[in-house]
């Protein structure tokens, strides 16, 4: 019996190609289009070297699969890549402004929620439903509790006599004063990250106008002569350190800018060098649709 069906399918596969016909091909699963484990590498790493901060989002697009997401990271890569070699400068700025976005999106408000005021409540009529009420102005209190949170903890190192000076203005000046402590913090913060010698510079910087300040002061209250002329001394030998201070903060800063332009000047000859190589491979990853991610 077993023989029988043998010679029965040997049969029917011989009749097939007598006639012309042909097994269909097996079915292959779709393919999905997934992006390299090289490139998540590569996206990685660079997040953890420019942006920590977006580790977490890499981690959770990752564990949801999300692909499209990863997709946009690894774009943000490879534009950001080429900008780092282009104009290190702008690299460094435009990715300052990102973070500054991303903190200012997750950090949590100042502005405490409060329920709405009593007096000024009228529940809304049934037939115009219900009415969003505007933001509230932040309060005084408010904004002296938030001088006084951790969001200022590294000026509260370097310059405590700013946030007292803050504590004590006029409600009126209080908000653009807490917006201006804000981005010095944040200018800080940066300095800090990328450029210690800076950093230290502009905090002398700061102590030492703090103490000519104190000095001018000082010499218009008193009435001595002989302390006069002790505060315009001591004022003089301030400010000048202060000077020399500054002119070095600036001569750092010429200093990191020679740098850039060496460099940007490199990568333009290695550019023109290979314009045809690159120029062939990238209309060859267009075409393809090859994405590598690499320019």
């Amino acid at each position: 019996m077993r023989m029988l069906v043998v010679v029965l399918l040997a049969g029917g596969v011989l009749l097939a190609q007598e006639r012309g016909y042909e097994p269909p091909p097996p079915k292959r699963p779709p393919a999905q289009k997934r992006l390299d484990e090289r490139v998540v590498e590569k996206i990685e790493r660079a997040l953890k070297e420019w942006a920590p901060w977006m580790m977490e989002e890499f981690e959770h697009a990752l564990k949801r699969r999300d692909e499209r997401f990863l997709r946009k990271l690894a774009h943000f890569v490879d534009e950001m890549s080429e900008l780092r070699e282009r104009n290190p400068r702008e690299f460094k700025e435009r990715l300052e402004r990102m973070r500054e976005e991303f903190e200012r999106r997750h950090r949590e408000h100042f502005r405490p929620p409060h329920p709405p005021d009593k007096e000024h409540f009228r529940p809304p009529h049934p037939e115009e439903g219900p009415k969003e009420r505007p933001p509230r102005e932040p309060r005084d209190e408010d904004l002296k509790a938030f001088l006084k949170s951790d969001r200022f903890a590294l000026l509260r190192e370097v310059a405590p006599w700013l946030l007292e000076r803050a504590l004590h203005a006029e409600p009126s000046e209080l908000p653009d004063i807490v917006r201006g402590l804000e981005r010095m913090c944040d200018d800080l913060e940066r300095l800090r990250r990328e450029d210690k010698e800076r950093f230290e510079l502009r905090v002398k910087a700061m102590r030492l106008k703090h103490k000519a300040e104190e000095l001018a002061e000082a010499f218009k209250q008193t009435n001595s002569p002989d302390e006069k002329e002790r505060f315009r001394r001591e004022l003089k030998e301030v400010l000048t350190a202060l000077f020399k201070t500054r002119m070095r903060e600036m001569e750092c800063e010429m200093e990191e800018l020679a740098r850039e332009l060496e460099h940007l000047k490199g990568l333009h000859d290695r550019y023109l060098a290979n314009a045809e190589k690159i120029i062939r491979r990238k209309l060859e990853e267009m075409l393809e649709g090859d994405e590598g991610f690499e320019w």
